[in-house]
């Protein structure tokens, strides 16, 4: 990981990429359930549909997510909405 800076120094890159993959699974569920992809979200592994309290995990659409087109534009999450950046996580090592 050239010293621990691999994450510092491809930030943008890793969180682009983390937003185009939410993207597609967000539009996959969308497809799958006919809906806006505007009233779908993602937590904790999972695509909601919030209005019908609709779920599918990240693995149940992998495979159409990966079938469909690479989003261009994407918006990345703001710093408010983080989960996990920046909280403690205990090691498992």
């Amino acid at each position: 990981t050239a010293a621990s800076s691999s994450v510092p120094s491809l930030w943008t890159e890793l969180r682009r990429a983390g937003a185009v993959a939410r993207s597609m699974l967000i539009d996959a569920a969308a497809r799958r359930w006919g809906v806006a992809p505007a009233n779908c979200e993602t937590r904790a592994g999972t695509v909601r549909h919030g209005p019908h309290g609709r779920v599918l995990g990240y693995g149940e659409l992998a495979n159409e997510a990966a079938l469909s087109r690479v989003p261009l534009r994407v918006e990345l999450k703001p710093r408010w909405a983080f989960t996990l950046i920046g909280k403690p996580v205990p090691r498992l090592d």
